[in-house]
Formats: structure tokens, C-alpha cells, sequence
């Protein structure tokens, strides 16, 4: 498997155990409107698409959830180009969560500032609650790295043992 491919598939398993996560902190009455606001910031700045056609985008859920995945694929890439393939070979739980609070940086300091929300939500009332949700979901990210890059190799291993086993007979 090639390593572009690798980062693709890495970074849409970690991008995935975020949205599982997402999904589990809803079943506690934790809600997160971020992939709405950003896909309605996205929709009417940056695709000029029509306030009267954004309902039909589910209020902004499509392009966010779009953008997410890029982001999440994007980042992964970037990820594997500093660690090299040697990580992916034998990854370690440690580096992609580091990386998953590397990427903080992003949202905290570009995304939420432009959408309005100010430097780590410095214009929220419950910016401390925010930060948390934003760690925890980072942490997850980083460990959807590892836990993926785990799972592929497993596969690949188990794979070659296969083809192995009936070149032997």
C-alpha cells in the first residue's frame, strides 16, 4: 500500500472515531454545532451559495462534514510526511497523540477567530467548557491515528501470512 493511501485511509478512520465520538457525547446531552456553523460560514463565504439554498445543504451539516473529512485526510497526510513511513510500520500511540493536540493550533487560533468566536474562543461565554470539548476531540483524532494505522497493519500482516501460507502449498 502506498503511503498516500495509507495517510487517505488513516485519516478518514480518525476522522470517523471523531464523529463516533461526537455521536457518544450526544447520547450525554454534549451537542456540538461546529460542522453546521462551519459548513454555513463555507456555504455563504467561501461557495457564495444562497442563503435560500443552504436548506437544501441540511443548514450547512453536508459542506461541514465535507470540510471535516478534508481537514481530518489533509492533516493525517501531513502527519505521515513528518513521522515517515517507519511509524506507520510500528505506530506508536504517543506520537499521534501529541499530533492530535498539535492540531489544536488549527481551530483554536485560524478557524473559530475567523468565524467570529475569537482566539480560543475568547468570545464565548463558556470558552473553558469549549477549550475541553476541543482537547478531548483532538485527543480522539490523534488516537483514531494510531488505533487505524494499528488496524491496517493487522490487516496487512494477516494478509501476507495468508499469501504465505498457500505459496507454501
Amino acid at each position: 500500500m502506498r503511503i498516500f493511501f495509507r495517510a487517505v485511509l488513516v485519516g478518514i478512520g480518525a476522522t470517523f472515531l471523531t464523529d463516533l465520538w461526537a455521536f457518544l457525547l450526544r447520547l450525554f446531552d454534549v451537542k456540538s454545532n461546529g460542522l453546521q456553523i462551519i459548513g454555513s460560514w463555507l456555504s455563504t463565504n467561501v461557495l457564495n451559495v444562497p442563503d435560500s439554498a443552504t436548506g437544501v445543504l441540511a443548514n450547512g451539516w453536508i459542506i461541514g462534514w465535507t470540510a471535516h473529512y478534508i481537514v481530518g485526510i489533509t492533516f493525517a497526510i501531513i502527519f505521515l510526511a513528518i513521522v515517515k513511513s517507519q511509524w506507520f510500520q510500528k505506530p506508536t500511540w504517543s506520537k499521534a497523540l501529541i499530533y492530535g493536540i498539535v492540531t489544536l493550533v488549527f481551530p483554536l487560533f485560524m478557524v473559530w477567530p475567523t468565524l467570529g468566536f475569537g482566539v480560543a474562543f475568547s468570545k464565548t461565554p463558556i470558552q473553558g467548557t469549549l477549550i475541553i470539548k476541543a482537547i478531548g476531540l483532538h485527543l480522539v483524532y490523534g488516537l483514531g491515528l494510531y488505533l487505524t494505522a494499528f488496524l491496517i497493519n493487522k490487516f496487512n500482516s494477516h494478509k501476507s501470512s495468508k499469501k504465505r501460507m498457500s505459496a507454501r502449498n
